[in-house]
């Protein structure tokens, strides 16, 4: 037995990847959603000059579909293994004994197992409906090894969603050992929390992978239950991104590449401006390009909707420089999908009307120095003639500036940068009008003997730190103004 374990420096080194993939079609092996029987060695399909792929022991099968949560594919490295047509084993794989292999770490020599005959170096990746209540196996020429998975799964426990499990063997080649594992393997969500009394299960679509050497046989299956699959990837490399997708959605199980996150306004993003928030993390098949898709959200004519496409969930490296911007013709709602391509920093936006909706009740009110701060709001009111307004009075002389703003938060405020105003004289009146319609915002002045002043609209630019909170031009560091990054000292 010789077997090839890939190291970092080898994946570095690598100057070209063969990468292939079978799908399974079940129908096309004679099977339907009853049971029938299938031979011992017959062949499922084969990846050209990688690997022969056949059923081990005779055995029961069956078609199936292993569409879990709306997810119908996985996508390997760019690469596709749809989830239709897959099969489903009937006998669970027993040892020679009649014993759990994974229990006792002997190779099954009955049930549903799939058989690798492998011809080139690289890595078996297996897509399977997989399920936390069961142990998988992998035999190298009759000896178990150590493996990976990668899952998803709606299980509390699991953070965000995905687990990530390594069965980690000894020695050269991976073996797995009973002085390793004295009791055998615990189910795979026993192993991920380090928990043995952990006892829910669930079933998720992922990946369980290996490494594998040229002219050794393999022998991988599900112990506890049988393997329901339904493709197979081979890649002289180990894979850099997995994912598992359907219409709309989408889940990253493994990125070995940078991370970006949407960071913008509301309802576009659920937290405003956070480049933290993992919910708004964009999926990628490849590391080059990444989305990001929400759906069925109300977005409001003659509002501009702005976002960033964020690196590494924290504010340092974003795109574009100035905020990415649109608006829409109609209230209605909306099916958004971002595209941003890591390499040429490039952004798309696609945005589909999806169904009928009337623009939501708003709260405007007005938020600045005419307030004292800038955390306090002064709620506006409807007026007959449909504007809304706020009045300020024995307002002193001196500078101010403000905003209206929508709900009282600051995903959406006007103008776009800060109104700044000047009273001339002590005890004026100040009235700030907005718009809804035109979205206008408007400020007269009366001072104290009757006299009123129409202050025109005057921009200043708004400041952000790094942390995305607004600050006065008296902060010193690190600044963002009209999204470009600058030093104030």
């Amino acid at each position: 037995m010789r077997k090839l374990l890939l190291s970092a420096a080898a994946l570095l080194a690598a100057m070209s990847v063969n990468a292939q993939v079978f799908q399974m079609d079940g129908e096309a092996h004679g099977l339907t959603s009853d049971l029938s029987n299938v031979e011992a060695g017959h062949a499922w399909g084969s990846i050209e000059g990688a690997v022969d792929i056949s059923n081990a022991f005779e055995t029961q099968h069956k078609l199936v579909d292993n569409k879990i949560d709306d997810f119908t594919k996985v996508v390997i490295d760019g690469n596709e293994i749809i989830t239709k047509g897959g099969v489903q084993g009937n006998d669970n794989p027993k040892d020679a004994d009649g014993g759990n292999s994974a229990a006792t770490f002997k190779e099954a020599v009955s049930g549903a197992v799939i058989q690798l005959d492998v011809k080139k170096d690289g890595w078996i990746y297996i897509v399977a409906k997989l399920s936390t209540n069961k142990q998988y196996m992998v035999f190298e020429e009759g000896l178990p090894i150590g493996y990976k998975i990668a899952m998803e799964n709606n299980d509390e426990r699991i953070p965000d969603g995905v687990l990530n499990l390594e069965i980690k063997g000894s020695g050269e080649f991976n073996n797995l050992t009973l002085d390793q594992y004295p009791n055998g393997l615990m189910w795979v969500l026993r192993e991920f929390l380090g928990d043995a009394e952990a006892a829910t299960a669930g079933n998720g679509l992922g990946v369980f992978y290996f490494p594998v050497a040229k002219d050794c046989k393999y022998l991988a299956h599900a112990t506890g239950s049988k393997i329901t699959w339904c493709g197979v990837y081979f890649s002289e490399t180990e894979a850099k991104h997995v994912s598992v997708e359907g219409e709309g959605v989408a889940r990253t199980l493994i990125n070995s590449g940078d991370t970006w996150t949407v960071a913008g306004v509301k309802p576009l993003c659920d937290n405003s401006w956070d480049p933290a928030d993992v919910k708004a993390e964009m999926q990628t098949s490849d590391g080059v390009i990444y989305t990001y898709t929400k759906s069925d959200i109300v977005l409001e004519k003659g509002t501009s909707y702005e976002f960033k496409v964020v690196k590494g969930h924290a504010w340092g490296e974003e795109y574009p420089g100035q905020n990415f911007s649109f608006d829409v013709e109609e209230t209605a709602k909306y099916k958004v999908t971002i595209t941003f391509n890591s390499e040429t920093k490039d952004i798309d936006i696609d945005v589909v009307k999806t169904g009928d909706a009337e623009a939501a009740e708003h709260i405007y009110s007005v938020i600045g120095t005419i307030n004292g701060n800038w955390d306090v709001d002064t709620d506006m009111t409807k007026g007959a003639d449909g504007l809304y307004s706020a009045v300020f009075q024995g307002v002193k002389a001196g500078d101010y500036k403000f905003k209206v703003r929508v709900d009282h938060d600051w995903s959406v405020s006007f103008p776009g940068s800060d109104y700044a105003l000047k009273v001339e004289n002590d005890g004026a009146t100040v009235t700030i009008t907005f718009n809804e319609a035109t979205k206008e915002v408007k400020a007269t002045v009366s001072s104290a003997d009757g006299i009123q002043i129409l202050k025109a609209l005057t921009n200043v630019a708004v400041i952000y730190n790094l942390a995305g909170q607004r600050v006065d031009a008296n902060y010193k560091g690190v600044v963002v103004v009209n999204g470009q990054k600058n030093i104030q000292k």
